[in-house]
């Protein structure tokens, strides 16, 4: 068996070596050569008159382009400058650049691609590990937002920025940004090159290593199932190894394939299941999965090893259970929050109930949605224009509706949680509305003469900042006083931006302030990466903002829809929330192909023991 399974790695050593022979061909965006600052300001330019200019500087020798960033006095959430320019971008499967972070320190940022009128933009930020690096990253990791992309081929512009994370200066220099062009599509050369690249792991040798690791100790029933898993993916592949030598491409490559389908089961069946933790999916629609009820929705997540589910079921103008403060949506006679908590119950199933705060659609409310528009309670633009879809939370009766909205769910509810979501503004846009002034004004004793440019800019802008974040800050606080009089086992949790520094100040989400005082039992930060590196970087930054006050459970997008994950993705990600020993994690979302692609490889090993999950006492007490 070794000397046959060593034929295919003969192969993948001679592939790996006919793709290094080759010199790298790349689509050179900027080599980062200035011969002075002058010339390098010229070319990259500060898309804010308060961000600093570029700088020139070498890095071992080679020039590279340095962005100081000046986050002990700019309070922006991050810096940014833009590159413009003409590329084609279309032949190139990867992007990369030559990045060092200084002072021991990770970094955030970002790189974006203009085309059109709208950016390609690489999902969240990007995760810098300390020193010089060169990061790789895959075409896919940046889809477009909003608008419409002239494609690949029509890139006119490059950004790239820094996030601030703390009041600390520091500098990034970059260098060598190019694009690479794409590696022989050859099907043989495709599956040899994949295979074994299962969860993280580089080729068969090392994840064979790691599955026969994961087996030690998990009794000798369990070892001896896995290592009969990883028999089978060892004689697959010597059946292709044995294709390969008589020149039968085709059946090689089929062969291939279901190797790697092979080794992916055996690795997933390797992995441990973990006593104590909380497993969750997100699930926006109220109805549960397509196809299926609330009863058959709830059984396959039990039978997965999952126990507990988040489902949306409110929003800021309507409800999907018989409720007293917003219109029922659907079938009138059918209580979708009843069902599935019903449900729940039946297979062990923990039900949070998920408002989008805020949120209106005049489509799924009718009159009620009318009369909130003409109540003028929509939040506002800075030119005064209404955001007819988000209710302004400084208005004293959408902060009521919010509350007792919320608090009616787990007082009329069997529900384990009360769940927040879009608990944030749009962004920076809004709101500017003149209720906003005027209780602006009156919080901090002051009038502003020119409305809202004297609170976008000057010494007023950190104040009405502020003021933003207390408004979003009273509905979480008078949420969690009010159902733990109620209901004083009720778990309260939010869905938040990942990056808190920034959240709190684009959308006014201080959700760290949240976990301080104790308003939140859990906190889900939502870290939607294709990258394993930028989520383990994300979970450290967030499981250090919590703290341990409260629980951390990271959102995993195992089927964002403009990128999903592969299973072994997601059970890399999983392993990574492990790792950092957070409570746990939630998946978003449920609906195709979680349920019968990526519930199926967890159950095999990492989910495959049921379990409950006990809130400890909270650290942070109410204040």
């Amino acid at each position: 068996m070794k000397r046959i399974t060593g034929l295919l790695l003969a192969c993948l050593i001679l592939f790996s070596a006919g793709i290094a022979a080759g010199s790298e061909k790349v689509i050179l965006l900027d080599d980062c050569r200035y011969a002075s600052a002058e010339a390098a300001r010229a070319q990259w330019k500060p898309t804010d008159k308060d961000f600093p200019p570029v700088e020139v500087t070498t890095i071992g020798g080679r020039p590279a382009l340095k962005l100081p960033c000046n986050f002990s006095t700019n309070k922006r959430w991050g810096l940014v400058w833009e590159h413009s320019g003409e590329w084609d971008l279309s032949a190139c499967q990867e992007i990369a650049l030559d990045i060092t972070a200084d002072a021991g320190r990770p970094a955030m940022m970002m790189l974006n691609f203009k085309s059109g009128d709208t950016w390609y933009r690489y999902i969240w930020a990007l995760h810098v590990p300390p020193g010089t690096n060169t990061l790789t990253l895959p075409r896919r990791h940046f889809p477009a937002h909003g608008g419409k992309p002239a494609g690949w081929n029509k890139i006119t512009a490059v950004r790239i920025g820094v996030v601030r994370e703390e009041a600390v200066d520091r500098e990034i220099l970059v260098s060598n940004i190019r694009g690479l062009l794409g590696k022989p599509r050859d099907p043989l050369a495709v599956a040899l090159n994949r295979m074994g690249k299962v969860a993280g792991f580089g080729g068969v040798r090392e994840l064979t290593t790691a599955i026969k690791a994961n087996v030690l100790g998990q009794g000798e029933k369990r070892r001896k199932a896995v290592l009969e898993m990883l028999a089978k993916a060892e004689n697959i592949t010597r059946e292709a190894g044995l294709a390969i030598k008589r020149g039968d491409a085709d059946q090689a490559v089929k062969m291939l394939n279901q190797g790697q389908q092979a080794y992916i089961r055996a690795y997933a069946a390797s992995v441990p299941s973990k006593p104590g933790e909380f497993r969750a999916v997100w699930c926006h629609s109220p109805k549960g999965v397509r196809g299926m009820s609330w009863d058959q929705s709830l059984k396959t997540l039990a039978d997965a090893g999952f126990n507990a589910i988040i489902v949306n079921v409110c929003w800021g103008d309507r409800a999907a259970y018989k409720s007293k403060l917003l219109p029922m949506v659907g079938d009138k006679k059918r209580d979708l929050l009843a069902e599935c908590v019903a449900a729940g119950k039946k297979h062990g199933i923990a039900v949070h109930a998920w408002k989008c705060n805020m949120r209106c659609r005049r489509s799924g409310s009718g009159k009620f949605y009318d009369d909130l528009l003409a109540a003028g309670r929509f939040q506002q633009d800075r030119k005064g224009k209404p955001h007819n879809y988000v209710l302004c939370p400084s208005a004293p009766e959408n902060l009521k509706l919010e509350i007792d909205s919320m608090v009616e769910m787990a007082r009329d509810y069997d529900v384990a949680g009360i769940h927040f979501d879009y608990i944030r503004y749009p962004g920076e846009v809004v709101c500017y509305c003149p209720r906003c002034r005027k209780r602006f004004e009156a919080a901090y004793k002051v009038k502003v003469k020119n409305w809202p440019a004297d609170v976008l800019s000057g010494e007023l802008k950190d104040k009405y900042l502020q003021f933003r974040r207390d408004q979003l800050t009273a509905i979480v606080a008078g949420v969690s006083r009010k159902a733990r009089k109620v209901r004083p086992d009720v778990l309260i949790s939010a869905a938040v931006y990942w990056h808190w520094p920034s959240a709190r100040v684009m959308v006014g989400q201080d959700w760290k302030l949240w976990a301080e005082k104790g308003y939140l039992d859990f906190v889900c930060p939502m870290q939607y990466t294709l990258s394993a590196s930028d989520f383990e970087g994300w979970t450290q930054r967030t499981s250090r903002w919590v703290g341990g006050r409260i629980s951390l459970m990271p959102g995993i997008g195992s089927t964002l829809g403009r990128g999903n994950l592969t299973p072994d993705e997601t059970l890399q990600q999983i392993l990574i929330t492990r790792k950092h020993k957070t409570a746990g994690f939630v998946l978003f979302e449920y609906r195709p192909p979680l349920p019968q692609e990526h519930l199926p490889l967890l159950r095999l090993g990492a989910t495959a023991k049921k379990t409950t999950w006990t809130p400890p006492k909270p650290k942070a007490k109410q204040k």
